[in-house]
């Protein structure tokens, strides 16, 4: 290890579909934040100066040159990948292959088959002592500083809902659906196409990505009912300019691409929509655990930052619920999409977590059966 982790106890790793995060325990932000991408030359290097090699998390001006992947599929870690990235990690953070514990953040109902695939390589190949793997819902609400609660996630690729009371992760009202800020920006690339803006990118996934984050909203209630005044105050037009320059006009389509977020239908999906999923976890719990959800309702991840999400959740979630249930929704006025990394960075220095890590001869002895026994 470095001489400035030896100052750390663990290495936290958050493996998010849009980016992913890296650094040390007791640390208040990543050291290392990348897009999730892995790019791989479309063109040869003149004159051979250079191996061409893959580059991960290519910049803005050079994926032109890149045919780009995602390594993270629905919070699932590839496994081709996992050691091209762990190495970039190592090697920006200029850590030794030295026996440290490593905490990775994971979305509910990970297999277990990827979990000894990510043990082993860091065992066998980066001489870890010990790993943990800890839900992101239930890091996200350990930041809230909290141990009771319901947590919204909805990142890239996975939207996840996590009840947690007096500190116990309730499994059986668990939900999750592999579903998020992607197909919002699909969504986005469909409505600007409907209204005759054809854009044609290598790397148009990204652009559209960068677009959602400028531009769309949410409206206190659905995008279709455009009768009414704040509809028409929200949709003025924006100019969107491309990277060659070219601007684009975009009205409806800002407040109507994330509308999918409540109605999936709208692109085609199966999906409960996010406040029904809020609802359904709920219905699952005892009844003398319901209304202190209700009133314990924190978000977290990338979608949760749209313009207008937690007032839109709020109004489209009362309905469903009794009208003398009090609703409570907590956003925090921070970047909510590094929540449940910050999680990991506190809840491993904790005294009463040091139990928990699972170490190789842990590992050998009980195989895949530790990460069910070991767990939260």
């Amino acid at each position: 290890m470095s001489a400035n982790a030896s100052l750390y106890n663990a290495l936290i790793l958050d493996f998010g579909s849009g980016t992913i995060k890296a650094g040390f325990s007791g640390e208040d932000m990543p050291s290392l934040t990348f897009e999730s991408y892995i790019g791989k030359p479309k063109y040869k290097k003149l004159l051979g100066r250079e191996e061409n090699t893959d580059i991960i998390g290519p910049s803005k001006e050079l994926r032109g040159l890149f045919k780009l992947t995602r390594p993270v599929v629905h919070a699932s870690l590839k496994s081709e990948f996992v050691p091209k990235l762990f190495n970039h990690i190592w090697a920006d953070l200029k850590l030794e292959q030295d026996k440290f514990p490593v905490f990775m953040t994971e979305a509910p109902f990970t297999p277990l088959k990827e979990k000894v695939e990510l043990a082993s390589f860091l065992f066998e190949n980066k001489g870890s002592s010990s790993v943990f793997f800890g839900t992101q819902g239930v890091l996200s609400l350990y930041a809230f500083g909290k141990t009771d609660g319901l947590m919204l996630e909805s990142g890239e690729g996975v939207t996840q809902v996590v009840p947690i009371y007096n500190g116990y992760k309730l499994d059986h009202a668990v939900e999750k659906i592999n579903f998020g800020g992607g197909d919002v920006s699909a969504q986005l690339n469909v409505l600007l196409r409907k209204n005759g803006n054809i854009i044609s990118l290598s790397n148009e996934q990204c652009l559209f990505d960068e677009m959602k984050r400028a531009v769309i909203e949410l409206l206190p209630t659905p995008a279709e009912q455009d009768g009414k005044a704040d509809f028409k105050r929200v949709v003025e037009e924006v100019k969107y300019e491309l990277p060659d320059g070219e601007t684009i006009n975009i009205r409806s389509e800002k407040v109507q691409a994330a509308e999918i977020l409540f109605n999936p239908s709208l692109a085609g999906f199966e999906f409960l929509g996010l406040h029904e999923m809020i609802s359904q976890s709920i219905k699952k719990l005892d009844l003398d655990l319901r209304k202190n959800m209700y009133k314990n309702i924190y978000i977290s991840g990338g979608n949760t930052m749209i313009n207008g999400f937690p007032e839109r959740l709020g109004n489209e979630l009362s309905p469903l619920v009794f009208e003398k249930t009090p609703v409570s929704i907590t956003a925090a006025n921070v970047d909510r999409t590094v929540l449940a990394w910050q999680g990991g960075s506190a809840v491993s220095q904790l005294t009463a977590f040091q139990n928990l890590w699972i170490s190789q001869a842990d590992f050998k002895e009980h195989g895949e059966r530790i990460f069910l026994n070991k767990a939260f």
